[in-house]
């Protein structure tokens, strides 16, 4: 009997005794955050048993995707080693809510025992081994299959530490069968890897490494494991839950990266190879699961993602492994302050670290592991942090005589771009203190408070002006600070007085701000992006962040590839579309290293910081100014060229929104006539929704011009065209799209201020952008001629 028809005649059977078959949930537990994966086949029934849900029947029966890979129920080390241990596997079960209870539940298993236990051995009759003792111990001999739960109360927390038994509504059932654990004991093997749910893919497996499985050796091992992940990793990305550095998500990396190394490592795969596996699990498993087939495609694409992202990873970090391995006293394991260098020098995967610990023979325990690689991560990382935040910034004397004087300014610029009240301290012109600056002069002013944001981390500083009554002055910059809390501004005073004592308003320029605010933002999604698509040994060694561009300064062992590059930018624009809230908390520096707030060589912290968070995808310890939500951004493109002393050293250039000027080198941003702004650019990663919604997103950037984006997609080319509302009687959409259309050999239509259109040569489609430029400039001289 097949795995398939065991599921099968298991269900049906149920179904046969009243209970209604019901479909697996998804490995992504809907609205339970105390699950990271659904690892059991009750979990999609936990409201049910409670009394909070209702549902038409009393009885179901389901086979439940499971996932066992992290949290309290975490099998990952045991896979492959085992007989029965798998990150994924199914869970046949058969529930009853208030209806039956013990007597009918025992009586559907067959037996009088709540659970059903099998022995493999060779001796079943004799009880010195086939004992209850034995069941899912050591050996593999003897292992639970069946387990029958009565549930009857649910446990509450009343005090800290303290539980009480609350009584269900009504005594309900839940048990569940291993499917796989079942099927080797029907067809009579010993493992569950033996089975024809497993075997056939660690079979394809070493005919991929066209070698022959044998079980007992370092190579059988590794198809073991990578047979067991590409099944976990195929349901879990068919589900929704995708490879990255936080929660579940992580624990799938995790998964899928030690699949890799072992097909690296013992199998001697050279290129991508793990997505070849996954797509033969969806060959296997499709019909029983529909929704592998219908993921297929995007399956692949992730799979073959994450080989990529991991592949120069894994080819310096284990030869730096391999290395410290190589000089460490035989038989004595490496200082955990080594092991958390190599993982944030050069990204060297802190769990395939273990993995070679453990080949070594040195035996360590997950939660051990965890708690000393973090504690000397925080050390490495945390020294650095403290170091800088010590250090004296050297000053004018003048400075320090100010700012001890005058004590720390309060910066408003959080929550404001205009502060009213503000006290003139200090004046300064040249290096020496004066009572006052008249129409003409240049200096420097010192307020008790100010919004305008001293040059910091990259940050560049703000201008705007100061002004008191008939008395105005241009503040010109804000540079860093040269004294402890102390912030100057400097000025020209374009007319009037400025007096020390004097009451003003300092008001930011707010569209100059807005635009850093995006570009500084747009800097913390890249560094995260860096980290997620290279590794996370990448840190920022510099940087600038001003309003019309922004440079990015990071170490890396090689050069960007064009894939990688265009992964790094497909995940910033992806997280600006998503427009998550940008958080911020402050807190201690302690307490924010250990909470895994990054922090940045060179950067001088206090006691206190504020740690910039996007939910989800970055964290980090920053005093600058951010937008409100990462939709804020606009449109996210990188310019890329080597640094001028190493060529591991690359600098990130980027016009992002309103801070793109005009260009004559190829840009996406140029002035056409009349100064007009014209954007152009393929956005093909965006399905026909996003298209549009970006399109609304970079018009309110460019505030008054045009935006054309195209997308190439099944084998066509669109178009959508923006036209802002000052414009849309000079340069209408429509008129635009109509000519812009035929060029893709197609047509288009729409209003004045947006039309959209297709055709079918999307090899076009960049000669179509590019004639964008020229078409709105004829429509405007035209215009103009005409009136």
């Amino acid at each position: 009997m097949t795995g398939n028809e065991i599921r099968e005649r298991f269900l049906s059977y149920f179904e046969k005794h009243g209970h209604r078959r019901v479909a697996s949930s998804p490995l992504l537990p809907a609205n339970d955050p105390t699950l990271l994966f659904a690892n059991a086949g009750m979990n999609q029934f936990k409201d049910v048993f409670l009394g909070s849900e209702k549902r038409d029947y009393a009885r179901a029966a389901s086979s439940q995707k499971c996932l066992r890979a992290g949290g309290k129920h975490n099998d990952l080390d045991e896979v492959g080693k085992t007989a029965r241990h798998h990150t994924f596997f199914e869970m046949l079960g058969n529930f009853s809510f208030g209806d039956y209870f013990k007597e009918d539940a025992i009586r559907f298993a067959c037996g009088p025992n709540s659970e059903i236990n099998y022995y493999l051995g060779e001796h079943p009759e004799d009880p010195e081994f086939n004992r209850p003792e034995h069941v899912n111990g050591p050996g593999d001999t003897t292992m639970e299959i069946w387990n029958l739960v009565f549930m009857q109360y649910n446990r509450v927390e009343t005090a800290p530490g303290k539980y009480a038994l609350e009584p269900l509504p009504a005594p309900s059932v839940d048990t569940g069968l291993g499917l796989e654990r079942f099927t080797a004991v029907i067809q009579g093997v010993k493992t569950n890897y033996d089975t024809d749910i497993i075997r056939p893919a660690v079979e394809f497996t070493a005919r991929l490494a066209d070698r022959h499985y044998e079980p007992d050796t370092p190579e059988g091992f590794a198809m073991r494991v990578i047979a067991d992940h590409a099944r976990a990793t195929a349901f879990s990305v068919a589900d929704g839950i995708l490879p990255s550095n936080e929660g579940r998500n992580y624990v799938l990396r995790k998964i899928m990266r030690r699949a890799i190394y072992h097909g690296r490592n013992a199998l001697g795969f050279e290129g991508n190879f793990f997505h070849k596996v996954a797509d033969f699990v969806v060959d296997q498993m499709k019909d029983a699961y529909p929704e592998l087939e219908t993921s297929r495609e995007f399956i692949g694409r992730m799979v073959r993602l994450e080989e990529e992202r991991f592949g120069s990873t894994l080819t310096v970090g284990l030869q730096k492994l391999e290395a410290l391995f190589s000089t460490a006293t035989e038989g004595e394991m490496p200082d955990y302050a080594e092991l958390a260098r190599l993982y944030d020098t050069f990204g060297t995967p802190r769990d395939l670290i273990r993995v070679g610990l453990e080949e070594r023979g040195f035996g360590v325990d997950e939660d051990t592991y965890n708690e000393e690689f973090d504690r000397a991560l925080r050390e490495i990382q945390g020294a650095s942090a403290k170091g800088h935040a010590a250090a004296a910034a050297k000053a004018n004397p003048v400075y320090a005589q100010i700012a001890e004087r005058a004590g720390a300014a309060q910066f408003t610029g959080y929550d404001e771009t205009r502060t009213d009240g503000a006290k003139v301290l200090a004046l300064l012109r040249g290096e020496e203190e004066v009572e006052e600056l008249s129409g003409g002069d240049e200096g420097e002013v010192a307020l008790d408070r100010t919004p305008f944001y001293a040059e910091a981390g990259g940050q560049v500083g703000d201008t705007g002006v100061i002004v008191r009554g008939d008395t105005h002055a241009t503040v010109n910059d804000t540079p860093p600070s040269p004294a402890s809390g102390l912030v100057v501004h400097r000025v020209k005073v374009d007319r009037g007085n400025l007096r020390v004592g004097d009451t003003v308003t300092a008001q930011v320029d707010v569209e100059k701000r807005d635009a850093t605010r995006r570009n500084h933002t747009a800097t913390h999604l890249m560094h995260a992006a860096l980290r997620e698509v290279l590794g996370t040994h990448v840190k920022q060694a510099g940087s600038v962040v001003a309003p019309n561009y922004l440079r990015f300064d990071f170490s890396h062992f090689q050069p960007l590839t064009r894939d990688e590059l265009a992964e790094i930018e497909r995940l910033v624009n992806y997280q600006i579309l998503r427009n998550e809230r940008v958080q911020t908390d402050l807190v201690s520096l302690d307490e924010a290293m250990r909470s895994g707030a990054m922090a940045l060589f060179g950067e001088k912290y206090a006691e206190k910081v504020r740690v910039l968070t996007v939910p989800g995808f970055s964290k980090e310890l920053c005093g600058g100014t951010h937008v409100r939500a990462t939709g804020d951004i606009g449109l996210f493109k990188i310019k890329l060229k080597k640094a001028r002393r190493e060529a591991d050293e690359l600098r990130l250039k980027l016009a992002l929104g309103g801070g793109a000027s005009s260009s004559q080198d190829g840009r996406d941003v140029r002035e056409v006539e009349g100064g007009v702004t014209v954007l152009a650019r393929e956005a093909s990663d965006l399905d026909a929704s996003a298209l549009r919604q970006l399109s609304d997103t970079l018009l309110a950037q460019i505030k008054t011009g045009v935006v054309v984006l195209g997308r190439r997609a099944d084998g066509k080319a669109s178009l959508i065209v923006r036209t802002s509302p000052d414009l849309s009687k000079r340069v209408p959409a429509g008129r635009v799209i109509k000519e812009l259309a035929p060029i893709i050999g197609g047509r288009g239509g729409g209003k004045p201020d947006m039309a959209e259109g297709g055709g079918p040569e999307p090899q076009k489609l960049s000669e179509a952008l590019e004639a964008s430029y020229q078409i709105v400039e004829r429509l405007l001289t035209e215009q103009a001629a005409s009136a």
